[in-house]
């Protein structure tokens, strides 16, 4: 019989027996496997009984949280879970079809949609159907087919779902030669996660293979289906999780701090979810450094690539209290791990920098939060939601802004007969967070990409961000024991042109500021206009005395030098004149539009 395992959502997966795991824990995942054991609030197996047949369909938790954000923003692609393989040699484009037809009819998730029946989801299932792969042929394109290919997949991973009528996972493949073809799987997250799209390559490898050698594939039958799942999680009802409840409310306790990162446009005052993405490279033998470092230091590959996160949002908004949420894949027991369908729950790290820590430090910290929240992580996040009654603000996301996501591969690749394969995700053109570092280990690569908010950063930021980040990970495995405000991210060369640019040639200072030189055209030729607006006009003796009397009731009131004051204004001659005034106080003047909107001016 097959075992079937996948790519995994959470961190500290990996591919061994569990005693053969246990024997290789260091102190730290012992620790933490005591701690989710006793926080689990259980004992022996969990048993999850198939639902009568007579019983409706019903939504998890999970389902019922990502169908409402979905009634908020309908025809997003937020949702939308996508990624390509790169298939190597002579497909047989039927055989594919007919493999991914059955892995329909294999699991129900692949074939419920959603309709809204009173103001509530109500699933349905479809009866299987044939013809699920659409086959487009580009090799009419030359050259031009590989860019074509990569053109459509994005669309494709772009398009939306009808949640109430279309089918939720959508495979097309393009043939680019006769020997090359690219396969793009998008599903949306209300039946899938990162694990379940693990799953389904590896069923989808393992059935074509057999179909080609024309050999039975041995998946073992599903011990459940995900409306199993869901039906007994809504009979079984709240649990209380009470210590788990107490540990996530005392971490969340005081005021929780908003992700302020300097944005490239003006955040505006309903959030979207039009988002971008941008890669990142992470060479092979970083990734081994890593990989050694962790191992010194008894951490996990998962806890370096956020500490090296955490410095870098410290270092782009100064803050030292970080709140850095992050999915793990929820599936408890081993019948559910063979399934197709949404599970994965969220955990928020909370990390601080106070005391001006070192990279290792920071680490050493990091391995805390992450081992304690990992030990807590059952807790729905919805319920921790409703625990919390975050301040809703439609401008940005409540509890965190930012997410860290790491995907790993407990197995090796499985092989695909008479091919070779690559997988590569696709940018679905949308971004839930302001900003979010996913991070993918295959083999011993490593894909990492930034997904982020189009209306709030340019593709440049992101560029510099992936840079930085990178900066920030040689540091931590060649110099741990460098604060993390000390750590150069800027290139030496750049930094000599920086500073060749401070030292330019000096610029003798002008002997009178521009309030003294309108004073001193003032008394040579008081009558003389000095402002004209329209119709609007006013001399230099009338420009000079009413600078003058807004100056002095500018001291008046604490303005002097280093003092910004805003000015608020039609377009008129009086606008010189606030102008003028501020920089006879000493002050420095703020010009604001009044057309802007008024969140605008008040920020």
């Amino acid at each position: 019989m097959l075992e079937v395992r996948a790519f995994h959502d959470c961190p500290g997966m990996s591919d061994d027996t569990h005693s053969a795991r246990r024997a290789k824990l260091s102190d730290a995942k012992q620790r933490l496997l005591r701690q989710w054991t006793r926080g689990r609030g259980v004992t022996g197996v969990m048993t999850i009984d198939r639902r009568p047949a007579d019983a409706p369909l019903v939504c998890s938790d999970v389902q019922q949280r990502l169908w409402f954000l979905e009634q908020l923003e309908p025809g997003s692609s937020v949702h939308n879970l996508a990624f390509a393989v790169q298939l190597t040699g002579a497909l047989e484009v039927e055989l594919l079809g007919l493999a991914i037809d059955q892995l329909a009819a294999r699991h129900e998730s692949w074939r419920t949609v959603f309709p809204t029946v009173e103001g509530r989801p109500a699933p349905i299932l479809r009866p299987p159907a044939s013809h699920n792969l659409v086959v487009e042929d580009l090799r009419g394109f030359g050259e031009q087919a590989v860019p074509e290919l990569a053109h459509r997949a994005r669309a494709v991973a772009h398009e939306p779902f009808d949640i109430a009528r279309d089918p939720l996972v959508r495979a097309r493949l393009w043939r680019v030669s006769d020997q090359e073809s690219g396969l793009a799987i998008v599903a949306h997250h209300l039946v899938s996660d990162g694990w379940s799209m693990g799953v389904f390559l590896f069923e989808l490898f393992t059935v074509y293979s057999a179909l080609r050698l024309g050999r039975p594939a041995l998946l073992p039958a599903l011990p459940l289906q995900y409306a199993d799942y869901a039906y007994w999680q809504q009979r079984r009802g709240r649990q209380p999780f009470t210590a788990q409840r107490d540990y996530w409310k005392v971490q969340l306790a005081s005021e929780l701090p908003v992700l302020a990162l300097p944005a490239d446009y003006a955040r505006p005052a309903i959030e979207s979810t039009r988002g971008g993405a941008q890669a990142i490279a992470l060479p092979v033998a970083l990734v081994e450094r890593l990989k050694a470092h962790c191992h010194r230091s008894g951490t996990t590959l998962f806890m370096a690539l956020v500490t090296a996160y955490v410095a870098l949002l410290h270092r782009y908004t100064g803050e030292q209290d970080l709140l850095i949420g992050t999915p793990v894949a929820n599936r408890p027991t081993a019948e559910l791990e063979p399934l197709i369908g949404v599970f994965i729950n969220t955990v928020v790290l909370r990390l601080g920098l106070a005391g001006e820590p070192t990279l290792g430090e920071l680490l050493a910290r990091v391995r805390d939060v992450a081992t304690d929240a990992f030990a807590n992580q059952e807790l729905p996040f919805e319920q921790l939601v409703e625990e919390l009654r975050p301040g809703r603000d439609f401008s940005h996301a409540p509890l965190f802004q930012t997410m860290f996501v790491f995907r790993s591969s407990p197995i090796p690749p499985v092989a695909m007969a008479g091919m070779t394969t690559r997988r590569t995700p696709i940018d679905n053109g949308a971004s839930r967070f302001d900003l979010t570092l996913i991070v993918e280990s295959e083999q011993d690569e490593l894909f990492a990409w930034f997904e982020y908010k189009a209306e709030l950063f340019a593709p440049e930021t992101m560029a510099q961000l992936g840079r930085d980040y990178r900066v920030l990970l040689e540091a931590l495995v060649t110099e741990p024991q460098q604060r993390v405000r000390d750590v150069a991210l800027v290139p030496p060369a750049d930094r000599q042109q920086l500073l060749g640019w401070g030292r330019g040639p000096s610029l003798p200072a002008p002997g009178l500021l521009l309030p003294d030189r309108i004073a001193a055209q003032a008394v040579r030729a008081p009558e003389v206009v000095a402002v004209a607006c329209g119709d609007d006009q006013m001399t230099y003796g009338a420009l000079d005395a009413a600078a003058a009397r807004l100056a002095r009731r500018l001291r008046e009131v604490g303005v002097g030098p280093g003092v910004a004051v805003p000015i608020l204004i039609e377009r008129s001659a009086q606008t010189i004149v606030a102008i003028l005034g501020v920089l006879k106080a000493g002050g420095g003047y703020v010009p604001l539009d009044p057309s802007h909107p008024p969140e605008r001016i008040a920020a």
